[in-house]
């Protein structure tokens, strides 16, 4: 048995810990029912840039426009979750004495960066789409151009023809 300071400290319940817990778990509905908002009215590439939109953290006439203002509002709840994510894997670290509890809250912080980086990499591989057609749609592998099957794991440099 390992002898650090978080072994040794019996488990306790944390109320601050649980509440913020549950906020974060409440705020993943509203990211997801900001994405699906999104999605439904067409919206999701009113920005072609990440990880700003058109340049900005708060871009010109994302309050006027429903379209920006789905997009962006997705796009500040996905950064306000990877918060909540990140404070709540870091208090794990400092408070939690169970080690199983510690990786998880790591895990979740992984699963969070990942899925923004997707979201992030949707969005700019959607400029390159517009640039040219060679592109695999890596949802079912087929080529855009001719919809040949591609291998799922050719790498997007081969796909992509300037």
């Amino acid at each position: 048995m390992a002898n650090s300071a978080h072994s040794q400290t019996p488990s306790t319940y944390q109320p601050g810990l649980a509440w913020f817990a549950t906020i974060g778990g409440a705020w993943v509905f509203v990211l997801v029912t900001l994405g699906a908002f999104t999605t439904t009215i067409g919206a999701g590439m009113a920005f072609t840039d990440w990880p700003l939109s058109n340049g900005s953290v708060n871009p010109h006439g994302w309050l006027e426009n429903i379209a920006m203002f789905a997009e962006h509002s997705h796009r500040l709840s996905g950064t306000m979750m990877g918060l909540i994510t990140l404070a709540t894997a870091l208090w794990l670290w400092k408070r939690e004495p169970r080690r199983w509890l510690r990786q998880l809250g790591w895990a979740a912080l992984a699963i969070v960066v990942i899925q923004g980086l997707l979201g992030g990499t949707r969005v700019l591989l959607d400029a390159v789409v517009a640039a040219s057609d060679q592109l695999i749609i890596t949802c079912n592998g087929s080529s855009v151009k001719n919809n040949t099957r591609v291998p799922f794991i050719t790498p997007l440099a081969e796909l992509v023809d300037f």
